[in-house]
């Protein structure tokens, strides 16, 4: 395998989300990724990432430079390249606005769906942080008193379930001194560092996923049928350590993350929906009637919560339960997600979203009539892959898992 830079049209032809909310930002460089696979695997390319550290570089040419500026930045201020986000470290930098705004961090221009789903990741040494996080997208933020700057992850489909790694950077100099500083250092970071960088990127793919890391697409008996897919989809959205949301949070990401969904999925033509998404088993259209079906009932997770609050008989030793309250699926939940597809199989594409957006206004209306206080108790959601605070796994389950399908839908044309 092999890095290839890339024409900036390359990555401002699809529509990443990035695009809208550093918008303002110049695209400086894209780079082909050297690293292959299905999925699943870009969590493994993040969980690689965050924990990447130049100073250790095979390339001596690049740790010489990744030190020696670090070393720049003790003598003249700039900031240092070696510390992680929260280290204490240079906080005087990451408190400066970004250039011509009043703002000091992209956060605050995150739409609902996308807050807080990176809020389990974070660098071992990089001073990044993280911003958002989708099935296909990952972007981090990084300030120095020399720019404001993204770094951009996507998982791009290469077509029959294969996928490759591609990496984006925005920046927004400070000033003279900024702007002087990238064009001084732009030679050695196309020369040294990317090099350097992709290398260290390779090797720990081929180590952390050899079948991908040879380039190859695996061939059918490696891959997933639809059920383990929506199995491996819900056990990505487990509950991670972040705050609860709010009742109003939730709704704007409810609302947000619906009409996301319902103005990608229209862009896409009839006949993309009859093609396979998940390989020996569901195509677009089944994947679609699979979102449409399942949001009627995350109403009911509020009944779950409110039937958890009511005080219960005194119950014997031998009958107390550590269980949290949980909707049950008759026949499990990979049944039901079959039978309602199946119920499914005539409608058309239009009927699909219609119901969609006609469910997704009844889970909105819901939660706008439903006690803030209801939102903090503790529920398991079907299957048992979702457990935390009501908000949360509503947040998970409507908008995070429901973003994961259209993903899988749109995938080739995303």
């Amino acid at each position: 395998m092999h890095s290839i830079r890339l024409p900036n049209k390359t990555h401002e032809s699809r529509p990443w989300r990035i695009r809208e909310i550093a918008r303002d930002f110049t695209l400086e460089d894209v780079w082909a990724l050297p690293v292959y696979g299905g999925t699943e695997d870009f969590q493994t390319l993040l969980e690689n990432l965050v924990s990447f550290n130049p100073a250790n570089a095979e390339s001596l040419p690049a740790r010489v430079l990744w030190r020696f500026r670090d070393r720049l930045g003790r003598w003249f201020g700039l900031g240092s390249i070696s510390a992680p986000i929260n280290s204490g470290r240079d906080r005087g930098a990451r408190k400066l606005a970004i250039p011509g705004t009043n703002e000091t961090s992209l956060t605050c221009r995150l739409p609902g769906d996308l807050r807080n789903t990176a809020a389990d990741l974070a660098f071992d040494v990089l001073p990044f942080a993280p911003l958002y996080r989708t099935n296909v997208e990952f972007a981090a933020e990084v300030s120095n008193l020399t720019v404001h700057g993204v770094m951009h992850l996507a998982w791009v489909h290469q077509g029959e379930g294969r996928y490759q790694g591609q990496m984006a950077v925005y920046v927004k100099p400070r000033g003279p001194l900024g702007r002087g500083y990238m064009a001084l250092i732009k030679p050695f970071r196309y020369w040294v560092v990317y090099p350097a960088l992709m290398r260290q990127i390779e090797r720990a793919w081929k180590a952390r996923v050899p079948e991908c890391g040879t380039g190859r697409t695996a061939n059918s008996e490696t891959l997933a049928a639809p059920r383990e897919k929506l199995r491996s989809a819900h056990r990505r959205l487990q509950m991670t350590e972040q705050s609860t949301l709010s009742k109003a949070e939730l709704l704007d990401s409810l609302r947000s993350s619906g009409e996301n969904a319902v103005a990608r999925l229209r862009k896409i033509p009839d006949a993309e929906f009859e093609k396979g998404r998940y390989e020996s088993g569901w195509n677009g259209r089944q994947i679609l009637a699979h979102i449409a079906s399942i949001e009627w009932t995350y109403p009911r997770l509020l009944d779950v919560a409110r039937k958890a609050l009511v005080p219960k008989p005194a119950e014997t030793q031998k009958e107390k339960t550590t269980d949290r309250p949980q909707r049950a699926a008759r026949g499990g939940i990979d049944d039901y997600n079959a039978r309602q597809v199946e119920k499914r199989a005539q409608m058309s594409v239009t009927e699909l979203i219609a119901e969609f957006e006609a469910n997704r206004a009844t889970t909105v209306a819901a939660i706008e009539a439903a006690d803030e206080a209801l939102f903090s108790t503790t529920i398991r959601a079907a299957g048992g892959n979702n457990t935390g605070p009501l908000a949360d796994v509503l947040h998970a389950v409507a908008v995070l898992h429901v973003a994961g399908h259209v993903n899988d839908i749109a995938g080739p044309a995303s």
